[in-house]
């Protein structure tokens, strides 16, 4: 290996960047918030001071005449609590999205975090830039146009908390068509309906049919294969139907008539 005396960051060093923000802050580097600290059994403990920090190297090898190859802390810095400082503390983090997304829908995920810890009591809400695709309360991304777009998550208390991802849609307007969030294979028939739909391939599996405005208009538990699910109240009209069992999320369009 060999040392390295790079200067790193700006001063003061002791005031760190914050890691609730995508911006480079104060004097950079990675900053680490004792709210973050677990016990043994991942449970949060709320902790006065830190004594002692143990750092585990990523990988570790053999890097021949460069010797060790390894990642490393190139330098630390104690902080000590200043109430005069203040910042943001919440975040929104969204699950990548492929660069394609192919079919009628998709199913999104985003967490809300305060202080690092998810925050399970705050409501996140979604926009899009492009017309024809909205998200539901269910976080399921359903689109009858296909384009560049750009989804925006942020907190219905506090707008200003938010992130953003983007994707390629490319709508496919088979209403038999599945998403390719998962690769397990399902079918609907008959589609379209009128009494009865059937759903094969699944096993336990808890069923909601939204309306195309994205209302949940019925929902059924530990359903199995081939059962029939009576649809003869609903309006006639287009609907999605999301599937949700182990290993599996579908939505699948389906015409009532």
């Amino acid at each position: 290996g060999y040392a390295d005396n790079q200067i790193r960051g700006t001063a003061p060093y002791t005031v760190p960047d914050n890691p609730y923000t995508l911006e480079k802050e104060n004097s950079g580097g990675d900053a680490f918030d004792i709210s973050w600290a677990v016990d043994t059994d991942g449970n949060y403990v709320d902790l006065d001071v830190i004594h002692f920090v143990k750092v585990h190297t990523a990988v570790l090898g053999d890097g021949g005449f460069f010797g060790e190859l390894s990642t490393e802390i190139t330098g630390a810095v104690a902080v000590t609590p200043d109430p005069s400082k203040t910042g943001v503390l919440d975040m929104i983090v969204i699950k990548s999205l492929p660069q394609t997304i192919k079919g009628e829908s998709f199913q999104l995920e985003a967490f809300a975090f305060h202080k690092g810890r998810r925050d399970l009591d705050k409501t996140i809400v979604w926009s899009t830039n492009l017309d024809g695709a909205w998200v539901n309360s269910d976080n399921l991304l359903t689109f009858s146009a296909s384009g560049e777009i750009t989804l925006t998550a942020s907190l219905a208390d506090m707008p200003e908390i938010k992130a953003t991802v983007s994707a390629e849609l490319v709508y496919n307007s088979d209403p038999s068509a599945i998403d390719e969030s998962q690769s397990i294979s399902i079918k609907i028939y008959p589609n379209p309906a009128t009494d009865h739909i059937f759903i094969s391939g699944v096993e336990r599996a808890s069923v909601e049919i939204y309306s195309i405005t994205g209302n949940r208009v019925l929902q059924k538990q530990n359903y199995s294969h081939n059962q029939p699910l009576a649809i003869a109240h609903l309006a006639n009209g287009v609907y999605i139907i999301k599937v949700k069992g182990q290993n599996l999320i579908k939505a699948v369009w389906f015409i009532k008539k």
